[in-house]
């Protein structure tokens, strides 16, 4: 087995903390005040795979250690506790077609004075078209189950992408919309995303 360089990274603020905003003026005093506050970040899950230098049957598959990183700029937005569990991904690929799932569960190892121990499992199935434009369509879900309080949050993300240059840098531009299946109460049920993604290809 070797490594395999595939790292995901989310940032996680609670899920009613989720909203969309406007700011005019935030160079100025109260401005500024405010943009800090909604700029602020929560926790980073951060995976770890191996993976055989070869897919099994078609399959590439992958497994190790998941850590939870408490990077939260405000109690409120992070657990303020590391967290350490598995993680594994499989995922296919062909005619165009990426589908698989990635799965992790986490308990947190270290002791917080405001908040509940971590143990939360994240499941993400996904199903990606790619056409012959560099167009991608992605469907996915971002599933978080809470053991400590019986809670589910299911977001559904449907997200558009096009890989396309600026000057000599290949990046990828991406839009979508999530809505939530499920959610704690006074969580978000709908959300955007935007997103611009430096490559570097070898």
């Amino acid at each position: 087995m070797q490594p395999r360089y595939a790292r995901f990274i989310r940032l996680c603020p609670p899920k009613d903390l989720q909203v969309k905003a406007l700011v005019t003026g935030g160079g100025g005093f109260l401005g500024g005040a405010i943009v800090s506050q909604l700029v602020a970040r929560g926790d980073t899950v951060q995976s770890f795979f191996f993976s055989p230098k070869e897919p099994v049957k078609g399959w590439i598959i992958g497994f190790g250690p998941v850590a939870l990183l408490p990077t939260g700029t405000d109690p409120i937005l992070g657990s303020e506790q590391v967290g350490l569990g598995p993680t594994a991904v499989v995922l296919r690929q062909q005619h165009g077609w990426t589908y698989g799932a990635l799965v992790n569960h986490i308990w947190g190892v270290t002791d917080s004075s405001d908040h509940d121990e971590v143990n939360a499992t994240f499941l993400q199935p996904f199903l990606s078209y790619t056409f012959p434009t560099a167009t991608s369509l992605t469907l996915n879900s971002e599933t978080t189950y809470d053991w400590n309080n019986d809670e589910w949050n299911i977001p559904l993300n449907l997200m558009v992408a096009q890989l396309t240059h600026i000057g000599s840098q290949p990046v990828q531009l991406q839009v979508g919309g999530r809505w939530y299946a499920d959610s704690p109460d006074g969580g978000a049920e709908w959300g955007l995303r935007f997103a611009l993604v430096f490559l570097f290809p070898k």
